[in-house]
C-alpha cells in the first residue's frame, strides 16, 4: 500500500495501474490520495494476543494435534480468552479486617 501510494502522488502510476501493480483496491488508495483517510490509517480490529501469546498457542494447539488430540474451534477460542483474561487481569484487592 505505501509502495503504491508513493507512486500515484510522484505521477508515476494511475490509480488503476496501482491497483494492477501492487493489488491495492483502486477505491481504497483514492481514498488515502484525496486525504479522505490517513495514509497511515489501518482498518480492522486490533489483535487480542501479543505475538509471543499467538505463537505460544500455535504451539499448544500443534502439540495437541500431534498427541492424537486435535482442537476444536471453540476450543481455540475458549484459550484465547483465557490467555487473554490471564493477560489483562486487574490485580485482585483483599480487604483484611
Amino acid at each position: 500500500m505505501a509502495q503504491a501510494l508513493l507512486e500515484v502522488k510522484a505521477g508515476r502510476l494511475s490509480l488503476r495501474q496501482a491497483d494492477q501493480q501492487f493489488g491495492v483496491p483502486k477505491f481504497s488508495l483514492s481514498d488515502r490520495v484525496s486525504g479522505r483517510v490517513s495514509s497511515d490509517c489501518v482498518y480492522g480490529q486490533r489483535t487480542l494476543l501479543t505475538p509471543e501469546d499467538e505463537d505460544s498457542l500455535v504451539g499448544y494447539c500443534l502439540y495437541s494435534a500431534s498427541h492424537g488430540f486435535p482442537l476444536t474451534k471453540p476450543q481455540v477460542l475458549a484459550h484465547t480468552l483465557a490467555i487473554y483474561n490471564l493477560r489483562h487481569r486487574k490485580a485482585q484487592r483483599t480487604v483484611l479486617g
